[in-house]
């Protein structure tokens, strides 16, 4: 599935900076999940479901938005130099799933992203950034509302970054 990035996201996001202006070193995102599947989807009744992978992958989305996010929020990012702080992402959890009831299906979509801030190689601080949200009535043979749903998962995990309190202290 595509996944997208809302154009105005960032602006919309951080209008002003929230954060001192600091300068780290921006040492990218990385996806440290276990598979790179984002969800599954089911073709027809009594198939196993096919995984349901992200196209660009979702290290490729994050590593094009972050920076621009992290930068409109006040931190001031730099590729090299001699920079004794160190910033870098993890993607730990992104994946929209349906629990099947008796009459109803549900989706639930999680994600958790872990900033590393490391000061002269040695880390220092962790944060996590994540969001969780549950959608009634999804099919699980529908990609387009799964796709929907993944959409709406990163838009909304992106806008809980400026409500870090661990980064305001960079």
């Amino acid at each position: 599935v595509e996944i997208k990035v809302p154009q105005d996201l960032v602006s919309k996001t951080c209008p002003s900076a929230v954060w001192g202006n600091s300068t780290l070193l921006w040492k990218g995102v990385t996806d440290s999940r276990s598979t790179p599947e984002i969800g599954l989807q089911s073709r027809k009744k009594g198939k196993e479901p096919v995984s349901v992978l992200a196209d660009p992958s979702l290290e490729v989305i994050l590593n094009g938005v972050m920076p621009d996010l992290l930068s409109a929020c006040g931190i001031h990012l730099v590729k090299e130099g001699k920079i004794d702080r160190e910033i870098s992402a993890e993607v730990r959890e992104f994946y929209a799933g349906v629990e099947k009831g008796i009459f109803t299906g549900k989706s639930v979509a999680r994600s958790r992203i872990t900033f590393v801030v490391r000061d002269r190689g040695e880390i220092i601080k962790t944060i996590d950034v994540g969001y969780e949200m549950e959608t009634k009535k999804i099919r699980q043979k529908d990609l387009r509302q799964l796709e929907g749903t993944l959409n709406e998962l990163l838009a909304r995990t992106l806008e809980e970054v400026p409500r870090l309190d661990g980064l305001k202290e960079l």
